[in-house]
Formats: structure tokens, sequence, C-alpha cells
């Protein structure tokens, strides 16, 4: 049997995610202040994720595929 230079290798995280956006605490006051006011007025204030998380880019992602030996996926 010929040796290959092959083996499963998962994915290894080395680039870190991006910094948060600038405005993202203003635009959590503004929300924040607007509930304020519609409580103040007697009115619901709800509150609604709607959103399905999808990772795009360069993430670690659960799996593994065959690499050189010795070598990685850098996510």
């Amino acid at each position: 049997m010929v040796q290959q230079k092959y083996s499963m290798k998962s994915n290894r995280k080395r680039h870190e995610g991006s910094k948060d956006h600038p405005d993202r605490d203003k635009q959590f006051q503004k929300i924040n202040n607007k509930s304020k006011e519609f409580q103040s007025n007697h009115c619901p204030v709800l509150s609604v994720d709607a959103k399905k998380k999808e990772n795009i880019g360069l993430y670690k992602n659960n799996g593994r595929e065959w690499s050189s030996k010795g070598e990685h996926t850098d996510v």
C-alpha cells in the first residue's frame, strides 16, 4: 500500500471577527429611548428577532476535509 501524504483536518480558527459597528451603542440607545416613550404613553412595546444567523466568509464551521499533512485551512 502506498503511503499518502493526506489526512483529515478540521478548520483552524485564526482570523478574528471584525470590530463592532461604530454606532452600535447609539442604535440601542435610540431604540431604548423610543421604547420608554411608547411605554410612558401606555403603548405596548414588542421586541422581535426575525433574522436567521448565517455566517458568510472565513468562519470556522464544524466538519473536516482532506488536506496535505501539516497544512490547515485558516479561517
